[in-house]
């Protein structure tokens, strides 16, 4: 009897290995589906913002959009004054222009003389 009390195994208690293994795989399981409703959950709400800014935008160009009508007499005026501006700095330009042709005139006379000597 002693020899035979000697090969019986002790019998395990509590749950199979199996139940441990499921239990882990459950939780893994949940918590990827809890990232993936909070990631679509950001990107919602991401979305709603980037509307909300958008139509905010677009509600604040319509207040702020110029009457052609009402703008028009600005708008003619500052057209006005950036043309005679425009005229003053060509004129300007016109005669920087002419002075340095008059200064190459002037440089190719004086070496002229140079230029037969040698």
């Amino acid at each position: 009897m002693i020899g035979e009390h000697d090969n019986m195994q002790p019998a395990t208690e509590g749950a199979p290995r199996w139940m441990g293994l499921a239990v882990v795989g459950l939780a893994v399981l949940s918590l990827v589906g809890i990232g993936w409703r909070g990631m679509q959950r950001a990107t919602r709400t991401t979305r709603k913002q980037a509307l909300a800014a958008q139509s905010a935008q677009s509600k604040s160009f319509q207040q702020n959009k110029p009457n052609s009508r009402s703008d028009w007499p600005r708008r003619k005026q500052t057209n006005a004054q950036m043309q005679g501006e425009l005229n003053l700095v060509g004129g300007k330009l016109k005669l920087t222009e002419g002075q340095v042709a008059a200064a190459r005139n002037q440089v190719k006379q004086e070496r002229a003389p140079t230029i037969q000597r040698n």
